[in-house]
């Protein structure tokens, strides 16, 4: 029995520890009504009145005594559109840029958006403490149309691929942070925060997409930490805010037997996003088709693929981004080559 299975067997029964409501996916038609995307008006027009060109510059700001970073902010407004010459940040922390461009119609609204983070730590908006690396990235290009933020939404058509490094994360501080749900979903994902004030990443990355308001996260995202191995994939709809994400945790030691082939520990996050459920089913079916089913998608685990891409990798991260790169180079192509104003 590996350190993770001993781990997850000596933990109290789910009913013991969670809120039963969390772990039934079914939910009520009031709770099914129930958005988080608000459907706040949203009215562009005020743009056709102006002209207007914006310059700004600031050589340092300071975020934190270690986060110092300099902004130049370049904007225009001009027939019916704002749009962005620059937006770029630079600093021993993190570094960036980004596009905007909003234009008001007739009847409605386009924006696009194009996001490119470089040494942007994500576990320093979690509160932990990164290791800073030069190759990591954090890149986006989301297009939409619409009157209201729940329109937008709806209508978002995009990419959104990352690779990250790694760093420590304190466990007491997430569980501040998240609600019930997910502070369930964190400790299973990693069970030793339960017994660890400090989780230590080695690395993260992911690839996803929206089609009409439909986020595929496939191939899936990858988590790596010192004891343990973390794949996702699935799919959120953001029209209907549903859930259907599948998880999957595994022991970077002592594991026998090929992951594809064995009853994975793995569970399921439905429900929407006001109201997701928990959904456990750690005796399911194999990995090899049980994921399958449950993701709706090609996953790495549905495809047989986690020996090769996660538990014999040096690096699964990196993994990830260059079978990413070989294999679908029309939807993440332009993400994942470097900017030019970079």
């Amino acid at each position: 029995m590996t350190e993770l299975e001993a781990l997850e067997a000596a933990r109290p029964a789910s009913h013991d520890t969670v809120n039963k409501a969390i772990l039934k996916e079914e939910l009520t038609t009031k709770e099914l009504s129930v958005r988080v995307i608000p459907d706040v008006p949203l009215d562009f027009r005020w743009l056709e009145n102006y002209r207007a060109t914006v310059n700004y510059e600031v050589d340092e700001l300071y975020m934190r005594d270690d986060a110092v970073s300099s902004v130049k902010i370049d904007i225009s407004i001009a027939d019916g559109q704002l749009s962005s010459k620059q937006l770029s940040w630079d600093g021993t922390l993190m570094a960036g840029d980004a596009q905007l461009s909003v234009r008001a119609l007739e009847d409605t609204h386009e924006v696009d958006v194009y996001l490119n983070l470089e040494r942007s730590p994500l576990l320093f908006f979690l509160g932990g403490e990164p290791v800073r690396k030069s190759d990591s990235f954090y890149r986006a290009r989301i297009e939409a149309k619409g009157n209201s933020l729940r329109e937008l939404a709806q209508t978002s058509n995009g990419a959104l691929v990352f690779q990250g490094g790694g760093g420590t994360l304190d466990n007491i501080g997430v569980d501040l942070v998240l609600g019930d749900v997910l502070e369930e979903v964190f400790t299973r994902l990693n069970p030793f925060s339960e017994t660890e004030t400090h989780t230590r990443l080695v690395c993260h990355a992911g690839a996803l997409t929206i089609t009409d308001g439909k986020m595929a996260i496939s191939p899936g995202l990858i988590l790596r930490t010192d004891k343990v191995d973390v794949h996702s994939s699935g799919e959120i709809d953001l029209r209907r805010e549903k859930l259907n994400l599948v998880f999957n945790t595994q022991s970077r030691k002592g594991i026998g037997i090929s992951a594809s082939k064995a009853v994975a520990p793995y569970f399921k996050l439905g429900g929407t996003l006001a109201n997701p459920r928990l959904v456990l089913d750690v005796k399911g079916a194999a990995v090899s088709g049980g994921v399958a089913v449950a993701t709706g998608g090609v996953s790495i685990l549905a495809e047989g693929l986690w020996d090769r891409w996660v538990t014999t990798a040096k690096n699964p991260c990196k993994r990830l981004i260059a079978q990413v790169t070989k294999q679908d180079e029309k939807r993440f192509n332009s993400l994942l080559q470097v900017p030019e104003s970079r």
